[in-house]
């Protein structure tokens, strides 16, 4: 009797464990996903005003502002094709 009883106490003991570990780690999902979600919603919202910046320089048919936009002034030219160095930068690590 004794011994049936202190195995209800372990297998109650070890599922309390798994449960508490179990519950960490859709703590740290969570936290996961909100990050996630976070950038892509910056991301979203960059693209957003780009694309209404884009609308409005078009329609307001600037195309000396647009042009200036999208190709490099003569400080930059010798550049100009090459990969800017952001696009070398890692991304932010994700908890």
């Amino acid at each position: 009797m004794k011994e049936l009883q202190q195995q209800l106490q372990e297998k109650e003991f070890l599922l309390k464990q798994l449960c508490r570990r179990q519950e960490e780690r859709d703590r740290q999902l969570l936290q996961t996903l909100r990050q996630a979600m976070n950038a892509l919603l910056s991301a979203q919202q960059q693209l957003s005003a780009d694309i209404k910046f884009h609308q409005n320089l078009r329609q307001s048919q600037d195309f000396g502002r647009l042009k200036e936009s999208t190709l490099p002034d003569d400080s930059t030219a010798e550049n100009y094709g090459q990969l800017p160095p952001w696009i070398f930068r890692q991304p932010p690590e994700l908890q």
